[in-house]
């Protein structure tokens, strides 16, 4: 009788533990797919980006920063400006077209090379939800010319100002940053030896975590 007894008394405590388990579950699952929702209905971040459809080579600087180089052909690309956009504001472009590669030994751009040339500012919404556009909301926002040329040249150059007002973000980056050009090369080597001695000592003593 007594054995009986715990049977059944075992029985109903694995019964009950499979609804505490089984409730848990459904939770869990009640949770996920509402943080997923929640995750869609969020504000995404601004972005801002240069479309670029050239067919010479080029190079691109965004605030005297390089931002894309290509020295093949042609291409169509699309440059990502948040990276070297600190805060929104007055923000400088420079593109560098470049003679094509040909057999001439003179090369040299031609005026119909600048033909299908374009370049776009756009803005648009970034989202990480799986199984959606990277993009959302997309905008062209200005358009630039590129005058004619009437006669080959070694290069070309462009530049234009740009507005950016709607970053969601202000960042110190590069702003409070020193030209290593204008300090005295000696002084300036020796703090850098002086540096890397420093985490060479903490290494060989075992310092790992002052060291990270």
């Amino acid at each position: 009788m007594i054995k009986q007894n715990l049977l059944a008394l075992l029985i109903l405590v694995c019964s009950c533990t499979a609804q505490q388990k089984k409730g848990k579950k459904t939770d869990n699952h009640s949770k996920t797919t509402q943080m997923q929702q929640d995750t869609i209905s969020q504000v995404t971040p601004i972005m801002y980006g240069l479309a670029l459809n050239a067919y010479t080579p080029f190079e691109v600087y965004i605030n005297d920063i390089p931002a894309k180089k290509w020295y093949s052909n042609s291409l169509n690309t699309f440059i990502d400006l948040n990276p070297y956009l600190l805060s929104n504001g007055t923000h400088h472009i420079k593109l560098v077209l470049l003679p094509p590669f040909t057999t001439d030994e003179d090369r040299l751009i031609q005026p119909r090379d600048l033909e299908g040339t374009k370049l776009k500012l756009v803005r648009f919404e970034k989202q990480n939800v799986p199984g959606l556009s990277r993009a959302k909301n997309y905008t062209e926002l200005q358009s630039f010319d590129f005058p004619k040329i009437t006669s080959p040249v070694p290069l070309l150059e462009y530049e234009w100002e740009i507005e950016i007002t709607e970053l969601p973000y202000a960042l110190k980056g590069w702003s409070q940053s020193q030209d290593l050009r204008r300090i005295d090369t000696e002084m300036l080597e020796k703090e850098v030896v002086a540096y890397y001695n420093k985490l060479r000592d903490l290494l060989h003593t075992g310092k790992v975590d002052e060291y990270l």
